[in-house]
């Protein structure tokens, strides 16, 4: 029976209150990156770890890598080293892996894998033109930057009229930033090898295709989180010679964490779009458990409307549960529909022709040019509460802002995707594009959605976008156990590391989604002996753990766009004396949510794994 006191009243969208009642050995700010950021497929490579203990075990994302670590002593120095080996077959991006030591289990570490030969920067100056390092192409070159102002100069020989792309690689912004700060601000410049009357030992600047990434971190966030910058630049070299190419890091002030990868290679472009195909910054391998209910770049799935429905409160003695025990299948609901992708009719730039939707219906369709403007119709015949998704499979926000409105049958817009609330430092009203929101309608009649770019100057094959509209499930939403910082950024918790005879804090929150109004119980599956889990009494929640500092000057519909917003209890792992013996391996404990509605428990699902060991 469980404890009517870990009952997890409501939610906090987005971010988690994790206390920690001591610090563990495996800090993450001490195993944040690794040095370099990564190495090429297909080959053996060693990397330093930023680490303060030894490691006996390396747990990358897939089989394709391994690793086998090796504490380091230099002289008065020390340091972690891993020997990588990368299979020919796994997959170009960003990998993760934990270590594993006496200490604990870490947090997850980005590394890198690419296809071109590895070169490694030299230890000589070459922070001038006159002292470029020459380097052959293509490659990858694994970079670091140690002082505020350095600059990192590379020479390379172009033989032949070629267009190259230039990118700056590093780990931030890909786990928690809070750890990972590799190389924020960056820059790239190219110059041709001649001098000029101003400087005869210098370069002539090259007026190069400057297509750099703005990565926010948290994402989605920028009102609170940090500006990344990627430098992307592409140049179609006209004539042969010897050319530069110059990294600095603009504010950068200096540490050991300036480790990047400055990449060179041909121009590839893609078949579909003719878009050059930069490395992206996204994890492979990611969690299947991480509910992605409000990320663009999640596409909808055939069975979206089912996943929902497992969230839902499925009370274990109702009629379609106890018909699904008896058949041996899978209890039916009322959204239990296959979703089947429609393309798009053009023309469709008008509500004259506008394309008809049924309910629920998922519509495949591009922004297929500047000003180009999607609209569709669909009827309402009784007051309903309706869902609406827009996902962005290709490119990600904000390089397409994708905005819906909702019209009734005059052509008067009645509802939008655009998020308005009082952020920054308290005295502005900003504006975001949501990829999901809700909305009630209380008269019948026919109503018309209108989605275009918010700006009128980009559009392509790769402006595609997903459209669901569907009737609104009331489900539980994200629910983890995270770490909180400064202004409500946010980390999930990535790993527990006990100690006999102590306790550690955890607070679990949920995000409450489409009206979900009953309780969250939660529990702890797979707890080696010796552990318990106690409820304790909850603190008032801070308004920096429970949503935007200045929300509450002032916000518009919130409902619509953002999960019902509450602290859950805390939640304490106690460890007793006569635990286990000390583990060497973690095993991954579940996080069940089981949702209650009217006094009545729902079906239990696993909302989150996490690695979990008993320490010295």
């Amino acid at each position: 029976m469980i404890s009517p006191r870990i009952l997890v009243t409501t939610v906090v969208p987005a971010l988690v209150t994790l206390l920690l009642s001591q610090t563990s050995v495996w800090a993450s700010d001490l195993s944040g990156h690794c040095d370099p950021v990564g190495g090429q497929r297909g080959t053996q490579f060693d990397v330093k770890v930023q680490s303060e203990g030894e490691a006996h075990t390396v747990i990358f994302d897939c089989d394709l890598l391994k690793a086998s670590p090796e504490w380091i002593v230099e002289g008065t120095t020390s340091y972690l080293s891993l020997h990588v080996d990368v299979d020919p077959k796994a997959e170009l991006g960003v990998h993760t892996f934990h270590l594993v030591g006496k200490s604990g289990v870490t947090n997850k570490i980005t590394l890198q894998v690419y296809d071109e030969p590895s070169i490694e920067e030299w230890e000589a100056p070459h922070g001038t033109p006159s002292e470029a390092q020459p380097v052959t192409y293509p490659s990858v070159i694994q970079g670091e930057i140690l002082e505020h102002g350095e600059v990192d100069f590379y020479a390379f020989e172009v033989k032949e009229e070629q267009e190259l792309m230039f990118e700056i690689i590093t780990g931030s912004g890909l786990i928690d930033f809070s750890y990972n700060q590799l190389l924020v601000e960056s820059e790239l410049n190219l110059y041709e090898a001649a001098g000029s009357w101003f400087d005869p030992h210098g370069g002539v600047r090259l007026d190069a295709n400057d297509e750099t990434e703005i990565l926010w971190w948290p994402p989605r966030l920028p009102a609170r989180g940090y500006a990344i910058t990627l430098p992307r630049l592409s140049y179609n070299f006209d004539r042969p010679g010897w050319y530069l190419v110059g990294v600095n890091g603009l504010s950068f002030v200096g540490s050991n964490h300036g480790d990047y990868l400055l990449r060179i290679a041909p121009v590839k472009r893609s078949e579909t779009t003719g878009h050059i195909e930069w490395t992206p910054r996204v994890r492979l391998h990611l969690d299947a458990l991480d509910w992605q209910e409000r990320e663009f770049l999640r596409p909808v799935d055939p069975d979206w409307l089912h996943q929902l429905w497992l969230r839902s409160h499925r009370a274990a003695g109702s009629e379609e549960m106890a018909d699904a025990e008896g058949s041996g299948k899978e209890a039916e609901f009322p959204c239990n529909e296959t979703l089947v992708a429609i393309p798009e009719n053009e023309p469709n730039d008008a509500t004259a022709t506008a394309q008809a939707l049924s309910l629920p219906n998922l519509v495949q369709a591009t922004i297929g040019r500047p000003k180009d403007v999607d609209y569709y119709k669909f009827n309402v015949e009784s007051a309903t509460k309706l869902a609406f998704e827009i996902r962005t499979p290709i490119l990600k926000h904000p390089y397409i802002s994708p905005r819906l409105s909702i019209l009734n049958a005059s052509g008067e817009a009645i509802f939008d995707n655009i998020y308005r609330k009082v952020a920054g430092d308290g005295d502005d009203w900003i504006k975001s594009v949501e990829p999901k929101t809700i909305y009630d309608f209380e008269e019948k009649g026919e109503y018309f959605l209108k989605v275009h770019d918010l700006t009128t100057t980009r559009g392509g094959p790769d402006f595609a976008y997903q459209l669901l509209v569907r009737p609104q499930i009331p489900h539980i939403g994200r629910i983890a156990a995270r770490e909180v910082g400064y202004r409500g950024t946010y980390a999930y918790e990535e790993y527990l590391n006990l100690r006999r005879g102590e306790a550690r804090k955890v607070n679990v929150v949920s995000e409450q989604e489409e009206g979900f109004d009953g309780d969250i119980a939660v529990r702890f599956e797979g707890l080696p002996p010796g552990v318990e889990v106690f409820p304790l009494t909850a603190e008032e929640g801070d308004v920096s753990v429970i949503g935007q500092v200045y929300e509450f000057r002032g916000k518009i519909d919130k409902e619509h766009y953002m999960p019902i917003k509450r602290q859950t209890d805390p939640l304490l792992f106690s460890v007793s004396e006569i635990a286990c013996n000390t583990m060497t391996q973690p095993i991954n404990v579940k996080l069940m949510a089981i949702p209650l509605v009217d006094g009545k428990l729902g079906t239990p699902f696993v909302a989150q794994e996490i690695p979990m060991m008993i320490v010295q």
